[in-house]
């Protein structure tokens, strides 16, 4: 992340959630073709026809109903990204920071839910934060069971195979009504995400310092001081000399 990003997480002492409707990539909480092929086919079963026998305005609103729901879904949940990996990605770094002034944070899933699960006064405005692995799969030919609504958030195309992603996702609570659960009342998160509140010391391992800028580590270690947040500060290994 960029330093400005490292400062805003010890500022709030919160990991920041982006809603799912802000990401670039348009396939984002959609589903793979044989999944929507199988939730026509039970659509049909429910309205008790076979598939040709379907009008035009059946099939229209199925159609609408399935990408509707899918903007409130993207609306509703936010999320956040990790690399999962043994070895530092050149990649990430230069896919994640815009120059060189920024770091990155070593963690693990059991330090980022229990960051999470035991954040001081922990008020998140969700009803829960679901932590899971991406998927990668062919959204022409796979499929993948729909568990909940975090499944489609679990699964991206091929091509974003390089980014070996974890997330931490977080849901809009639903409102109550009679003692059932209104999903059409619910309220997008406020802005375009939302900060969930985390126990620093819990979630970071270590701090690792972007190649080309061992002159921040300094820094690094004077703002941590500041906010009182103890972790190893390191210099990243794409920095070391070759021995030739």
């Amino acid at each position: 992340m960029d330093f400005t990003k490292f400062v805003s997480l010890l500022e709030e002492s919160a990991l920041y959630f982006a809603r799912g409707d802000q990401f670039g990539d348009q396939f984002e909480g959609s589903r793979p073709r044989r999944n929507v092929e199988a939730r026509f086919r039970r659509f049909c079963e429910l309205n008790g026809k076979r598939p040709d026998e379907l009008s035009t305005a059946e099939r229209q609103a199925f159609k609408d109903d399935l990408e509707a729901d899918g903007r409130l879904d993207r609306q509703f949940v936010a999320i956040n990204c990790w690399h999962i990996n043994d070895f530092e990605s050149a990649a990430m770094w230069n896919l994640y920071l815009k120059s060189n002034e920024g770091i990155a944070i070593k963690s693990t899933y059991d330090r980022l839910a229990r960051a999470i699960s035991q954040a001081p006064g922990r008020q998140t405005g969700c009803t829960f934060v679901h932590i899971g692995l991406v998927r990668y799969i062919d959204y022409s030919s796979d499929e993948f069971e729909e568990k909940s609504k975090f499944s489609r958030f679990l699964h991206k195309r091929k091509s974003f195979e390089h980014e070996r992603e974890l997330r931490a996702m977080a849901e809009s609570p639903m409102q109550m009504q009679g003692g059932d659960f209104i999903y059409a009342k619910r309220k997008p998160l406020i802005g375009v995400g939302a900060h969930i509140p985390v126990d620093l010391e819990t979630l970071i391992g270590a701090i690792y310092i972007a190649p080309n800028a061992s002159w921040l580590e300094l820094l690094v270690l004077k703002v941590m001081n500041k906010y009182g947040v103890r972790a190893h500060v390191r210099r990243t290994s794409l920095d070391e000399s070759p021995l030739f």
